[in-house]
């Protein structure tokens, strides 16, 4: 079961970054949201511990993991409409009626920026304004993760 304040916390994330954005950006970082929490979960499951970015594997978590990883596009002023239509892709993606576009990605950046970690991976996805990929070794980085490298069968429960 999905609970209403989860789909409000990734609505909201979402609406930071995306509000004004086509529906297929707001959904692809509805599911980088999903995803990066489903990693943590998948972390602490395995090896017993939190993700340094992701966190623990709490929806706030990886809604933070957002404002910790990436700026936001510019301070917005909250639009009914919009904010509305970002809970409703957060609605989608977090009850799993959308497909995911983003292949698992967890980590993102505007198409106009050129962080340094980017320049080693291969984009999965150009969605709106947004590269997305799958980060091949963010387990890797950290001791003892070599079971976390293929991390296709992350934790997507609601607890």
């Amino acid at each position: 079961m999905i609970r209403e304040r989860n789909i409000r916390l990734v609505g909201a994330a979402v609406w930071l970054f995306a509000a004004g954005e086509s529906g297929a950006a707001q959904c692809a970082l509805a599911w980088l949201v999903r995803h990066r929490r489903a990693a943590a979960l998948t972390l602490q499951r395995v090896e017993g511990r939190t993700h340094p970015v992701f966190g623990a594997g709490s929806w706030q978590a990886a809604c933070r993991s957002l404002l910790a990883t990436n700026q936001p596009p510019a301070v917005r002023i909250c639009r009914t409409a919009e904010d509305a239509r970002a809970a409703a892709w957060a609605t989608l993606v977090l009850t799993g009626d959308v497909a995911d576009p983003i292949d698992g990605a967890t980590a993102f950046h505007h198409h106009l920026d050129a962080p340094g970690w980017a320049a080693a991976q291969s984009p999965v996805a150009l969605i709106g304004p947004y590269f997305f990929y799958r980060e091949r070794d963010w387990a890797a980085a950290a001791p003892g993760s070599a079971n976390l490298k293929h991390v296709r069968a992350m934790d997507f429960s609601d607890t």
